[in-house]
């Protein structure tokens, strides 16, 4: 949702850090903070997000041996 915001040029990712910047109790806002700073440096799908290390910073169980991501 927040990459969509951004490539329909209705957001920018600074406006994004913004209100993540006044709300420091939201929820999740370690991975929308990530999820921000990717968009930021240019991703623009959801493959293209650092989707590992957001998980390993919000205690999302690891991905089991084997498995591809």
């Amino acid at each position: 949702m927040l990459a969509a915001g951004c490539q329909q040029r209705r957001v920018l990712p600074e406006e994004l850090r913004a209100v993540l910047d006044v709300l420091p109790r939201a929820p999740r806002r370690r991975l929308i903070g990530q999820a921000v700073s990717d968009i930021a440096g240019g991703a623009q799908a959801l493959s293209e997000i650092d989707s590992c290390g957001c998980a390993a910073d919000t205690a999302y169980p690891p991905r089991p041996p084997g498995t591809s991501g």
